[in-house]
């Protein structure tokens, strides 16, 4: 039994032979691009499951074409109809490519507006990863970012048709595929800049690192401090000095109440008067 990744290999083999005996050029409209084309895309090539797959998702005033993913969408494609064709740079090839190099000018109209239906129902739904495809081009981005990008000032995977689809099949596969998907592919394949390490918050210090002259009171209090450290590793010799202290000065505060009271006795008294 053939992999899943084997299986769609040979599902888009399948489709590019169906899309060459049945080209039809532009009189092919969008739901018929979507049921013969994209349908087949999604379902039996990127392997996405139809109880996965919400078509028509409510998007503000508008409606996503197919929301992918269970129960959180994972993936939203926009759907055009086939011969809206993306106005690719001359020269564009399947890869990676700047988003502002694809849709400035107004070849790119087309192509940008598409992008930017994604735009809210991403932000809410914090949806990522998303495509536009006619059923031949596929184009691929984030809709929504998290590292201070904007969505249309990053990058995007462009196959430029079905056969760039199947000559570099690992590559949408890693990037477009239900399992692909899941593992974040897109992240990595799209990411501008690879995320650095803050900067230590040293660096915002001056004279880091350094010595700060301590004032009177704190070299006091640092003084006791080892006193009072030091005296506690000597505790048990201490509480036995004290106890000793403590004895000798009950003894000496006894000795001195018998004396108080013998020179207090009235016939003590009268004797001193005598004498004198």
């Amino acid at each position: 039994m053939p992999t899943d990744y084997d299986a769609g290999k040979i599902a888009l083999d399948a489709l590019l032979s169906w899309a060459d005996n049945h080209a039809i050029g532009a009189d092919r409209n969008e739901a018929t691009t979507r049921l013969h084309l994209i349908d087949g895309l999604l379902k039996d090539v990127l392997r996405w499951n139809k109880a996965s797959i919400r078509c028509e998702e409510p998007a503000g005033s508008g409606r996503i074409d197919y929301a992918c993913g269970a129960p959180a969408t994972l993936f939203i494609l926009e759907a055009k109809r086939e011969g809206v064709y993306f106005e690719l740079p001359a020269g564009t090839r399947t890869g990676i490519h700047t988003i502002e190099s694809l849709v400035s000018g107004t070849a790119g109209r087309a192509l940008c507006d598409a992008m930017q239906q994604f735009a809210g129902y991403a932000a809410r739904n914090g949806v990522g990863p998303a495509a536009v495809c006619n059923g031949r081009q596929l184009v691929l981005f984030l809709a929504s970012r998290t590292d201070g990008i904007a969505p249309l000032q990053g990058r995007a995977l462009v196959f430029a048709g079905l056969d760039d689809m199947r000559n570099d099949f690992r590559l949408l596969w890693d990037n477009a595929s239900k399992f692909g998907i899941e593992e974040r592919r897109i992240y990595q394949t799209l990411q501008s800049v690879p995320a650095s390490a803050p900067r230590p918050l040293s660096a915002t210090l001056s004279q880091y690192p350094g010595t700060k002259r301590r004032n009177d009171p704190q070299s006091g209090l640092d003084i006791l401090g080892e006193l009072f450290l030091e005296d506690v590793t000597r505790l048990e010799e201490l509480r036995k000095d004290f106890h000793g202290i403590a004895m000798r000065v009950v003894a000496l505060y006894r000795n001195t109440r018998r004396l108080v009271s013998k020179f207090s006795r009235p016939d003590i008294r009268c004797f001193e008067v005598k004498a004198m």
